[in-house]
C-alpha cells in the first residue's frame, strides 16, 4: 500500500516565473520502462520514415541534456529550448533545494526531464553547461543598452554615407551640366556667325 500511495504523490512547485509546476513522484522501475517505450517508439518512428527524413534528422543534433531536437548552442553546450530555460531559471540555485526520490539516478529524456529537477540539473552541469554564462538583470540592462548603442551607431553611419553619396551624385551632375550648357554655348555661337564671302580671282588674260 505505502509503494502505490508514493507512486500516486506529486509534488507541486511554484515556479519564478509565477506558473506551477507538478512533478510526478515515480520509482527508478518506472522510469526504467518509460525510457524503454520511448526508445521504442523513437525506433519505430525513425524505421518508417523515408531516406531524406533520416538524413534530415542526422543532420540535426540532439540536445545534450534530454535527447530531444536541439535548437543549438545555449550556455555553451547544444541543447533544447526547453533544457535552456530550465537551465536558465535553476542553475544559480542550490542543489539541495532539489531532491530526488530515486537516489540521484532517474534518466534524463524529453519525456521523464520535468519529474526530477534534481537529475536534470544535475545532467545539464554533467554536459557542461555553464551558469557563469547567465546574465544578471543588471548585465541584461547593459546589453541591451549596447545593442541599442550600437544599432543607432550603425543607423548614423549609413546615414552619413548616403548623405556622402548624394553629395557626390549632385556635385558630378552640377560639373556634367556646367560642361553641356559651355558647350551648347560655343555650337550656338558658331552657327549664329555669319559665313565668310568668298572672293574669286578672274583667271589672267591669256
Amino acid at each position: 500500500m505505502s509503494s502505490n500511495s508514493d507512486r500516486a504523490t506529486s509534488m507541486v512547485e511554484v515556479m519564478d516565473d509565477g506558473s506551477i509546476s507538478m512533478d510526478d513522484d515515480i520509482t527508478e522501475v518506472d522510469y526504467k520502462q518509460q525510457s524503454r517505450t520511448h526508445t521504442a517508439r523513437s525506433s519505430a518512428g525513425s524505421t518508417s520514415s523515408n531516406g531524406t527524413g533520416t538524413k534530415r534528422q542526422k543532420d540535426i543534433s540532439p540536445c545534450y541534456v534530454c535527447g530531444a531536437k536541439a535548437n543549438g548552442y545555449n550556455f555553451d553546450q547544444i541543447t533544447c529550448e526547453s533544457c535552456k530555460a530550465f537551465f536558465r531559471r535553476n542553475a544559480l540555485k542550490s542543489m539541495e533545494k532539489f531532491r530526488c526520490r530515486n537516489n540521484d539516478s532517474c534518466v534524463v529524456t524529453s519525456v521523464t526531464r520535468k519529474r526530477c529537477k534534481r537529475c536534470r540539473l544535475a545532467k545539464c552541469f554533467q554536459v557542461g553547461m555553464r551558469k557563469e554564462w547567465i546574465l544578471t538583470d543588471e548585465e541584461k540592462t547593459l546589453k541591451r543598452q549596447k545593442i541599442v548603442r550600437n544599432r543607432m551607431i550603425k543607423q548614423q553611419a549609413q546615414l552619413s554615407l548616403q548623405q556622402q553619396t548624394n553629395a557626390t551624385v549632385h556635385s558630378t551632375l552640377q560639373i556634367n551640366t556646367k560642361t553641356i550648357e559651355k558647350s551648347l554655348s560655343k555650337i550656338e555661337q558658331t552657327l549664329s556667325s555669319p559665313l565668310p564671302i568668298m572672293y574669286m580671282k578672274p583667271p589672267p588674260d591669256q
